[in-house]
C-alpha cells in the first residue's frame, strides 16, 4: 500500500504540517508534534476513523516520515515527504532509512 495514494494521508499529513508550522512560530521544535490532542478529536478533524488514523500514522512510521520520542510524541522524520503527500505529488515515500527517533533539528 503506497503512501500519498488517496485523501487520508493528504489530510493528515497536511495536519501534520500545520502543526509543525505553528510550533516553529511559537519558538518550539517544528519536528515534534506533543500536542494534547485527543486522538478521536484528531480524527474527527481529518474526518477518519480513530482506526483510519492510527493506519494512516502507522504506515507514514513504517516508510520512514514519522517516528515516536523517547516521550510518545510523534517526531517528524521526513517533513520534505510529508509535504509532497500534502501536495498530492506523492504515490510513495521513497525514503532513507534512519533511526527512530532521530531527525534534523531533535536533539
Amino acid at each position: 500500500r503506497a503512501i500519498g495514494r488517496g485523501r487520508p494521508a493528504v489530510r493528515v499529513a497536511a495536519l501534520l504540517l500545520t502543526l509543525s508550522r505553528r510550533n516553529r512560530s511559537e519558538g518550539r521544535d517544528p519536528y515534534v508534534i506533543d500536542d494534547a490532542a485527543d486522538c478521536f478529536e484528531v480524527a474527527d478533524y481529518v474526518g477518519l476513523s480513530v482506526n483510519d488514523l492510527g493506519v494512516v500514522l502507522a504506515e507514514f512510521k513504517e516508510q520512514g516520515a514519522l517516528g515516536l520520542t523517547s516521550s510518545g510524541a510523534l517526531c517528524i522524520v521526513d517533513i520534505n515527504a510529508l509535504e509532497d503527500v500534502a501536495n498530492g505529488q506523492a504515490t510513495a515515500l521513497k525514503l532513507v532509512a534512519v533511526q527512530e527517533g532521530v531527525h534534523p533539528g531533535y536533539d
